[in-house]
Order: structure tokens, then sequence, then C-alpha cells
């Protein structure tokens, strides 16, 4: 892409959408690595997601702390304010204003980024079964911050921040706007009280897509 910006910024932009691609795949061996899914070893799964994690703008530790919250609450009406997606009855989502309508479901990774370094008193709250581990989520955040600012300003230095932008901005719309309407997708297809649609539950937001 940034050798393309010599070239035509409409190129630049059509490679965007599969180093987006890639980079929501990025993001998804992340989750599975919170998970301890990917790899054999806890320790792998730690090292590799706390890499993968400077490339998606999430520090390791603490994403996998608030995803362990969004997995044991998902669905739950009477739990809700923890984790990564904010869970809405269908009323509650149409007495929202326009505005907040429209940008609900299109969280980008740089706004999470936001939210998950100033959210402190969250850092001190311990998953469960997981006491005194807080200050290790401390310690990921912090660097995250600083391997993420070492790294960019090397890029800086290196393209300019200008062509920097031009190349990094479209690839983290894309990619953070088709991320989260996976999540949200997902998190729509489960119901408050944990029963399938067909049991008589309404579900939290109307996404066809997630129940194909």
């Amino acid at each position: 892409m940034y050798l393309c910006l010599s070239i035509s910024y409409l190129l630049v932009l059509a490679i965007a959408i599969p180093a987006s691609g890639f980079l929501v795949r990025t993001f998804i061996l992340f989750h599975d690595c919170t998970h301890g899914s990917l790899l054999r070893s806890k320790r792998a799964n730690s090292w590799l997601g706390t890499v993968l994690g400077l490339f998606v703008y999430a520090p390791f530790l603490r994403w996998r702390h608030d995803h362990a919250i969004h997995h044991a609450t998902s669905g739950d009406l009477d739990r809700r304010g923890g984790g990564d997606v904010r869970t809405l009855t269908v009323a509650e989502y149409h007495d929202l204003p326009a505005r907040a309508r429209l940008g609900l479901p299109a969280v980008s990774p740089p706004a999470r980024d936001v939210r998950d370094r100033s959210d402190r008193r969250a850092a001190r709250r311990p998953a469960p079964g997981r006491q005194g581990r807080s200050p290790r989520m401390r310690r990921s955040v912090i660097g995250t911050n600083i391997a993420r600012a070492l790294f960019i300003g090397l890029l800086c230095w290196l393209v300019g921040w200008e062509d920097f932008l031009l190349v990094q901005a479209p690839t983290l719309m894309l990619a953070g706007s088709a991320g989260s309407g996976c999540s949200t997708c997902s998190t729509s297809s489960r119901t408050p009280t944990g029963r399938s649609p067909t049991a008589g539950a309404t579900p939290t937001l109307h996404c066809a897509a997630a129940r194909t």
C-alpha cells in the first residue's frame, strides 16, 4: 500500500480491502489465543497473543479478562456492563437517539483501545477465580502502549506520519467495522434468557446473518 501511494490512492484503497481481511484474521487468531485454543501450550498462547495484540491495538491480558466476562454474562440482561459488546434489547435500541443507533455497531479498534486504556476501574477488577492478577493486567496495558508507541513512531520516522495514516486509517476502519459487525451479530443471536428464539424469547438485536 505504501509503494502504491505514488501511483494512485484509489489503488491503495483497493488494497486496503484484502489488507483489512488479513487484519480481521489476525484478530481471530488473537481471540483464539485468549481462549487458549490456538496452541497447545498456555504460555505459547499468551506470548503469541501478546504479539498479535500489537497489531490489533489490544492488550492481551486485559482483553482476555474482559472477553471472559463477555462469555460469562452474554445474553443475561441482569449482568450487563462488562465485556466487549454492548447488549441492548430491541426496545432499548429503538429508544436511543438516531445518532447513537447509527454509531453503536461500528466501534473501531482504536476506539476500543482508548476505552481499554482509560477504564482503570475495570482493570482493577479481577476475573472470577483470578484474584491478584490486576497488576499483571495493568502491566499488559502499559507494555502494549509502550510497544505500540515505539512501533508507530518507527514507522512514522521511516515513511512519514502522513503516509502512515493514509495507509493505516482505511485498513483499520474497514477491519474495525467488519469485526464489530460480526461481533454484534454473534452476540445478537443469543437471547436474554439463554433460550433459543423459538422458545419465545426476544433476541437482543435483529440480525439475520447470525442465524444462517
